[in-house]
């Protein structure tokens, strides 16, 4: 159908149910905007799409809930001989790997308290970390000194 169409595009907001039945169990936060578009060359067809929506997690630094952005990109080609398409797959690879590594509320969060636990982005405990010193490991070595 989509070669004698030449081609086709279409528009879906996929929510968590959708999102679980495809295996992208992720913690979405909300709806996620999902765009596919279909070009049809000599011989293949070619699966062009984005996903965009948000995630819920919390900061790296100071575990306050944040709700960072993504979009993920997918790119598919099939060959001539496919006679039916289910891009499940490819969505869930892709909005898989938009899942970023260490979320922060914002680049310059000052985290959390090693002392205390207070969140230094809402006030200053006034505990300051101690400087690591590499060579503080030395102290129990005692040298030998020789006659």
């Amino acid at each position: 159908e989509i070669r004698e169409k030449g081609g086709l595009a279409a528009t879906r907001t996929l929510d968590a149910g959708a999102l679980a039945s495809i295996g992208a169990q992720a913690p979405f936060a909300g709806l996620v905007e999902v765009t596919l578009e279909f070009s049809v060359g000599s011989a293949e067809l070619l699966l062009q799409g984005s996903a965009t929506g948000k995630f819920q997690d919390q900061c790296a630094r100071c575990l306050i809930p944040v709700s960072p952005g993504f979009e993920a990109a997918l790119e598919q080609v099939y060959g001539e001989e496919i006679t039916e398409i289910d891009v499940s797959g490819e969505l869930r690879e892709a909005l898989l790997l938009a899942i970023p590594g260490r979320a922060l509320c914002r680049p310059d969060c000052n985290g959390l308290c090693s002392q205390c636990g207070q969140n230094l982005n809402e006030r200053d405990c006034g505990h300051r970390p101690e400087a690591p010193n590499a060579f503080s490991q030395l102290k129990g070595l005692k040298q030998e000194k020789k006659p």
